[in-house]
């Protein structure tokens, strides 16, 4: 999955947006979102993506608390099953145990599908530069 940019660079631009508004962090912001929904798309298309929900939880989160600002407590966007099953959720900020931020489950398979994704997309942008 092609991020385009780096992915740090995409979670700053996108926690900026939703905390400080305007059009500070706008564009990354919004290539943010547009990978996270390529990555519904083509990783986890069982499940609902509601931009309006996804939204408003992380607001809610990221207006929660400064430790989510600040990168020291992971904002989780939950995906509803439609199905009645147990909901996706996928988490971002501070990758537990790094330095980093990133994309991430807590659940090995989900999280297996998601940086299997993410890598894939680091090698197709490293074949295009």
């Amino acid at each position: 999955m092609k991020t385009g940019k780096d992915l740090p660079a995409l979670i700053k631009g996108f926690y900026t947006l939703e905390t400080e508004g305007g059009t500070t962090g706008q564009y990354e912001g919004v290539d943010f979102i547009a990978l996270l929904q390529r990555l519904h798309r083509e990783q986890f298309p069982e499940y609902t993506f509601d931009i309006h929900s996804l939204l408003a939880q992380a607001k809610a989160q990221l207006c929660e608390t400064k430790e989510a600002v600040q990168f020291r407590r992971p904002v989780r966007f939950t995906f509803a099953s439609p199905s009645g099953g147990s909901p996706l959720v996928i988490a971002v900020g501070m990758v537990p145990g790094g330095q980093t931020l990133g994309l991430w489950a807590e659940d090995p398979a989900i999280n297996e599908r998601i940086q299997s994704a993410l890598a894939e997309g680091d090698r197709e942008t490293d074949t295009n530069s």
